[in-house]
């Protein structure tokens, strides 16, 4: 940010010395998780309706997807989620499980 502070009373990077190292992306999702993605991605999800952003494809590159990880971003899907958590056969207590139950549920 050139030295110029965002926001006051923040962590901002002008308080960090410069170094040759960089920061970067790591996946943090387990094996099963991807593979129920990717199973997806080549089964039913229609890639030429797929549009990411320029971030979102660099996600996709740093974990190694087709598609990246992201959170719920509208009424819709906050809404689709409650329903399945209300569901008896909804694994609801393992965040792993219900992450692969969701990607069956959701066009991507």
């Amino acid at each position: 940010n050139r030295g110029r502070v965002l926001y006051p009373n923040w962590s901002n990077a002008s308080e960090f010395k410069e170094t040759p190292e960089s920061f970067d992306t790591v996946a943090i999702h387990n094996t099963e998780l991807h593979e129920a993605l990717k199973h997806e991605w080549e089964n039913r999800i229609d890639k030429t309706a797929v549009k990411l952003t320029s971030d979102q494809r660099h996600m996709c590159e740093s974990m190694n997807t087709d598609l990246p990880f992201l959170p719920f971003s509208n009424k819709e899907e906050n809404i689709a989620f409650a329903e399945c958590a209300l569901r008896e056969d909804f694994p609801i207590d393992d965040p792993e499980a219900a992450a692969i139950e969701w990607c069956k549920l959701v066009d991507g």
